[in-house]
């Protein structure tokens, strides 16, 4: 996302000239998994879900919402489990000509 600042061009014109920078800010699903396992050969799973997406259409404007969820999944010996609807249905509509 572009940030702009002022710097004084000439001290004697008082005029000031933009600077801009770009701030590079993670977009898309973190997910942060913290395994315990226990003596009965079980595990827990501890799963943090970080997801930061651009509010608008234009993914130049520096507007992004975030949403956070947290789980705890205890698994037993051989058992699996599956993760599922991260993305959203406006996400996939935005990105259907992305990469990836």
């Amino acid at each position: 996302m572009p940030v702009t600042t002022f710097a004084q061009s000439l001290p004697a014109a008082h005029r000031s000239s933009p600077i801009t920078s770009y701030a590079y800010q993670n977009i898309g699903v973190n997910i942060d998994i913290t395994p315990r396992t226990h003596h009965d050969d079980d595990v827990t799973l501890q799963v943090k879900i970080l997801w930061t997406a651009f509010q608008g259409r234009d993914s130049r404007v520096a507007d992004v919402r975030q949403s956070r969820d947290q789980h705890v999944i205890r698994l037993r010996d051989g058992e699996t489990s599956m993760l599922a609807g991260l993305i959203r249905d406006d996400e996939r509509q935005r990105c259907r000509g992305c990469r990836g």
